[in-house]
C-alpha cells in the first residue's frame, strides 16, 4: 500500500506539473491504478504456476 500511495502521489504531482485538467488527472489515476491492478493479478498467476 505504502508503494501505491507513493505512486499515485508521484502521479498527481506530474499531471499537475503538466498542468492537466483535474478531469484528466482523475482520468490518469484510474488508468494508473487499473494497470497496477492488472500487473498484481499477472504476477499472483505467474507465481502459482
Amino acid at each position: 500500500m505504502f508503494v501505491g500511495a507513493i505512486i499515485l502521489s508521484v502521479v498527481t504531482s506530474a499531471a499537475t506539473g503538466l498542468l492537466l485538467s483535474p478531469d484528466w488527472q482523475f482520468i490518469l489515476k484510474g488508468v494508473v491504478t487499473f494497470l497496477a491492478i492488472l500487473a498484481q493479478r499477472f504476477a499472483l498467476d505467474h507465481r502459482k504456476s
